[in-house]
């Protein structure tokens, strides 16, 4: 069976940046959006799954970005 992919920890990372690492993975980005006052804009604010967790390849990846 193929192995999986762990999430890489992007919190605080630029959105241009966090898609990029996804999608060398080969994961799927999916993005939602919420305004945080104190928080650089574009920042990954939350990420789903959590970093760390071991998905199938092609899985997708939700991140919550400061805009």
């Amino acid at each position: 069976s193929p192995s999986g992919v762990t999430v890489p920890d992007l919190l605080n990372e630029s959105y241009r940046q966090a898609r990029e690492q996804l999608e060398e993975l080969g994961l799927e980005v999916q993005v939602r959006r919420r305004w945080v006052e104190s928080r650089r804009e574009f920042a990954v604010l939350a990420m789903e799954p959590e970093p760390g967790t071991v998905v199938p390849p092609g899985s997708e990846v939700q991140i919550t970005i400061n805009d």
